[in-house]
């Protein structure tokens, strides 16, 4: 009877399991791996580089499991094979941010939609499209880049950029939407909450385009953040915010679960919209691109 040694050795790369090196490694053949490892690590760098290697991982499916690197994050780093760009916030309304904020900048291959229904700024007010807004109100595009930076960063929500009042007391029908550029089945999305009464976020709902509707993947009827305690007076607790929340959507009655290219938030009521650090999680389809 062979020992669990043996049968390793017999095994050879196979014992590496479906990881990214034994998936590069099967593009060599075994006569290149035998002349050592100057030389396979040549050709496998020939691989990386290669049209047949291009094409075959696209014809395979990303898993992205929570909490960290999710849909966003591969957009942004070209599936890890970059940094991600960052930046600092532009002045708000409030003033300048701090010097040591960060924020990353979106992806362009992610298309990223607001709409704010009513709100308390009139330059933001019904949604007017960019190029309207930006005569007429340079401030409401500082605003409307510091959000969509500060939305799909992992900040630190209690510090590094503050809530600020054009997504107050938006109405009901007022939505996040991401638009990817592949199919994503959805197990879970990642959501914060700026400082400014996260506790009472609720009445809301997480979508995704299916089947040439919304179809409601989960809806919320209490804040995510509800149990959040002040140490100090009853009115700070409205500016606490809503650290990093995973939400399992996952959809066991249908068989190939859910799978689309657009996902919102999208609001049942009236109240806050200060979402922060908004990821999805699932797997990507074959067939993706960046290009």
């Amino acid at each position: 009877m062979r020992t669990r040694a043996q049968r390793r050795a017999t095994q050879g790369l196979f014992v590496l399991g479906d990881d990214a090196l034994r998936c590069a490694l099967t593009f060599l053949t075994p006569s290149v791996c035998a002349l050592g490892p100057g030389a396979t690590s040549k050709a496998m760098r020939e691989v990386a580089t290669s049209r047949q290697l291009q094409v075959a991982r696209k014809s395979g499916s990303y898993v992205l499991r929570p909490p960290d690197h999710g849909v966003v994050h591969a957009l942004a780093t070209a599936f890890g094979t970059q940094e991600w760009p960052t930046r600092a916030p532009e002045r708000t309304w409030a003033g300048h941010p701090r010097e040591e904020c960060r924020l990353c900048v979106p992806p362009p291959p992610l298309r990223l939609t607001v709409n704010r229904v009513g709100g308390v700024a009139s330059g933001l007010v019904g949604g007017p499209n960019q190029a309207q807004l930006e005569l007429r109100d340079e401030r409401a595009m500082v605003y409307i880049r510091n959000f969509n930076a500060a939305l799909v960063s992992r900040l630190s929500v209690s510090s590094a950029l503050n809530a600020e009042y054009p997504d107050c007391s938006v109405k009901s029908g007022s939505f996040i939407e991401y638009e990817l550029p592949f199919q994503l089945r959805i197990s879970d999305f990642r959501i914060a909450f700026g400082n400014c009464y996260a506790r009472e976020f609720w009445n809301w709902t997480f979508e995704a385009y299916f089947d040439d509707q919304w179809m409601v993947c989960h809806y919320c009827s209490a804040s995510p953040w509800a149990d959040l305690v002040s140490p100090g007076a009853e009115g700070s607790l409205g500016l606490q915010p809503g650290l990093e929340k995973i939400i399992n959507v996952e959809n066991n009655e249908l068989e190939d679960g859910i799978v689309s290219t657009r996902f919102r938030i999208k609001l049942l009521g009236t109240q806050c919209m200060h979402v922060r650090a908004f990821e999805l999680f699932g797997t990507v389809l074959p067939g993706w691109s960046l290009d």
